[in-house]
């Protein structure tokens, strides 16, 4: 991008007119030297002699021999700083802005384009730029290859998988390996692509669910054997925390779709555990006996605790609301309620029956929510949920406010 003191003012003078093509575009020497490269080296003393001359107004006049629609449409975006999707992606458009140099909507052109074919791409705003050059070339080499203006719009969509078994009685998960790349995880878990987690249900749950893992999904070529793993999906998508890609993500407007929809995370998810136990039967004042139900619920409530598991000691997330310990259900479900956990998740459920030992007394289930930071922080400040205190169930000891 040109830099925004190239142009001297006071030379040329602050504004000039454009003669693209026949029509004449009135606009500002610094505006053009600052988003386009041709303009910021062509504005010399030697170039505006040879080709300009100054109208009846005392303006200079620059003729350029190029079509004036699409122009006119960069012309708009150097002054709105952002462009409609439907804009861009017009060939004649495209090939002017390569010609002008308009480096910042060619880089959100490139980015966008590539993130679009390439997904699974890992690297830098900047590393996608590179990556698109090497691959492609220029904008006129990527029109000439099918890439532009097509993948401004569609948009590969392409999974990963992660597995949730059972070995030994213990829980586990494998996900991909180019999980393990940039991880705090030791070299046999980046072998074996196993999730060094708490073997514990939900623990393994919730870290696909936080992952973004939460299709229950078969890849076509894999059979499933018994009935003790289960296999869930995420499409890929590309993210950086580096200022260029909101920049560029913010250039290209697209009113057909989320603005960010092209590079929008994985969807996360948390799971909640409700267990429901007939007790006994309780005789009323008229003698007649009634089914008692006693129900807990487990989640991750933003505790972290040691247990003894198989005889070692393990670390969990999942803690037991101790207010509504040995509660009914009606109380359980408000909970659930309350907290977000709506939707009820009967294959999970299913599957968490196969591989475990379940009393006929018992009825399990398995109930998600849309995670939240909001949820998690606010259990953190108060430890408290509708006036009720947390405690691990393990160690039995309830905390304080």
């Amino acid at each position: 991008m040109g830099d925004m003191g190239v142009a001297d003012d006071n030379k040329l003078g602050n504004y000039i007119e454009l003669n693209v093509g026949g029509t004449v575009f009135f606009c500002s020497k610094s505006l053009l030297t600052y988003y386009c490269s041709y303009f910021s080296s062509k504005f010399s003393d030697d170039w505006t002699t040879a080709y300009n001359h100054t109208n009846e107004r005392g303006n200079k006049q620059i003729f350029i021999d190029h079509n004036p629609e699409p122009f006119r449409i960069l012309l708009n975006f150097m002054r709105e700083n952002c462009i409609e999707c439907r804009e861009i992606c017009s060939i004649p458009v495209l090939l002017q802005a390569e010609f002008f140099g308009v480096d910042d909507l060619l880089n959100a052109v490139k980015f966008r384009s590539y993130i679009n074919k390439h997904p699974e791409f890992r690297g830098s705003p900047h590393d996608v730029i590179h990556a698109f050059n090497s691959r492609y070339g220029g904008i006129k080499d990527a029109i000439s290859k099918g890439i532009l203006p097509s993948y401004l719009v569609k948009r590969e969509r392409r999974k990963e998988y992660a597995l949730l078994g059972k070995s030994s009685g213990r829980f586990l998960v494998q996900g991909p390996k180019r999980l393990f790349d940039d991880g705090p995880f030791d070299d046999l878990s980046a072998e074996s692509g196993l999730v060094p987690i708490s073997p514990l249900f939900l623990d393994c749950l919730n870290w696909l669910g936080m992952n973004g893992f939460v299709t229950l999904d078969i890849p076509e070529c894999v059979v499933q054997e018994g009935i003790r793993r289960i296999f869930f999906s995420r499409f890929l998508a590309y993210s950086s925390k580096i200022p260029e890609h909101e920049l560029w993500n913010s250039f290209i407007i697209d009113n057909n779709r989320n603005a960010d929809e092209h590079n929008k995370k994985p969807i996360s998810k948390q799971y909640a555990l409700l267990t429901v136990c007939s007790r006994s039967i309780v005789p009323d004042f008229g003698g007649v006996g009634m089914l008692r139900e006693v129900a807990k619920i487990e989640a991750d409530l933003g505790l972290k605790s040691e247990i003894e598991f198989r005889g070692q000691r393990i670390h969990t997330n999942i803690s037991k609301v101790s207010g509504l310990n040995e509660a009914t259900t009606v109380s359980c479900m408000n909970w659930l309620q309350t907290n977000g956990y709506t939707r009820r998740e009967p294959e999970l459920e299913e599957f968490y029956k196969t591989s475990q030992s379940i009393s006929s007394q018992k009825t399990i289930s398995i109930f998600s929510r849309m995670y939240d930071e909001s949820f998690s922080l606010e259990l953190k400040r108060k430890k408290i949920a509708h006036n009720i205190s947390f405690f691990v169930e393990t160690s039995s000891v309830e905390l304080s406010r």
